[in-house]
C-alpha cells in the first residue's frame, strides 16, 4: 500500500512544496513504523497519507485544507512521539531508582511514592491533542476543523502551562540518576506545533 502510494507523492509539483514536504515526512514516518513492526500505527499513517494525497490531487480550491490536514496529522504523530520519549525516559529512571536501592527496606516505598507523584504527569500530558488533530485531519467540513483545530490549540496552552509551572517536572528533570528534559522536550514540540497549526 505505502509503495503505490510513494509515486503519487513524488509527482506532486514544487509549486506545492510545502504540502510535498509534509506528505514526504508521513510516508517516512510509515516506512520507520513498517519496519519498526509497528503495523497497527503505519496503518494508521498511510491512511493519512492516502486521504491527504487525495485531496491535494483534487480540485485546486481544496489544496490550502489538504495543506493543512497534512500539517494536523503530521503534528499528531508528534505529540505520540513526545509522549513516548517521555514515558522512555521515565521508565529509565524508575529503573535506575530501583538498581540503586535494591535490596533496601526502603526500595518498595520509593517504588510506590514514584508511581504516586508520576502518574498523575503523563495523565495530564495525554492524548487529548492527538485526539482533537485525528479529528481535524478528518474533518470534511472547514468550519468544524476550524474549530477543532482552535481546540487543539487550547489543548496545547494548557499543556505548556503546565510543564511550564509543575514543581515535578523540574524536580525530574534535575535528578541525580537520569539526566532528563522533559520540559525542554514538551516545550520545543509544542511551540513547534503552535507554529504549524493554523
Amino acid at each position: 500500500m505505502l509503495a503505490a502510494l510513494i509515486p503519487r507523492v513524488t509527482a506532486i509539483g514544487e509549486d506545492k512544496a510545502p504540502i510535498k514536504k509534509a506528505l514526504i515526512k508521513l510516508a517516512g514516518d510509515a516506512g520507520a513504523q513498517i519496519k519498526a513492526a509497528e503495523l497497527t500505527v503505519a496503518a494508521q499513517t498511510i491512511g493519512q497519507l492516502k486521504s491527504a494525497l487525495d485531496r491535494v490531487q483534487a480540485a485546486a480550491p481544496k489544496v490550502d485544507a489538504t495543506a493543512d490536514t497534512a500539517i494536523y496529522a503530521q503534528s499528531r504523530l508528534d505529540w505520540m512521539a513526545t509522549r513516548e520519549s517521555i514515558e522512555t525516559d521515565l521508565g529509565k529512571l524508575r529503573a535506575a531508582l530501583a538498581n540503586t536501592y535494591k535490596g533496601e527496606a526502603i526500595a518498595g516505598e520509593i517504588e510506590k511514592s514514584y508511581t504516586a507523584k508520576v502518574a498523575p504527569l503523563m495523565t495530564t500530558l495525554d492524548e487529548t491533542l492527538a485526539t482533537k488533530l485525528d479529528a481535524a485531519t478528518k474533518a470534511a467540513d472547514a468550519a468544524a476543523r476550524a474549530s477543532l483545530v482552535t481546540e487543539a490549540k487550547a489543548i496545547m496552552a494548557s499543556y505548556q502551562a503546565f510543564v511550564a509551572s509543575n514543581p515535578l517536572i523540574a524536580d525530574l528533570d534535575s535528578n541525580p540518576f537520569v539526566p532528563l528534559s522533559i520540559q525542554q522536550n514538551v516545550s520545543a514540540t509544542l511551540s513547534r506545533l503552535s507554529a504549524a497549526i493554523n
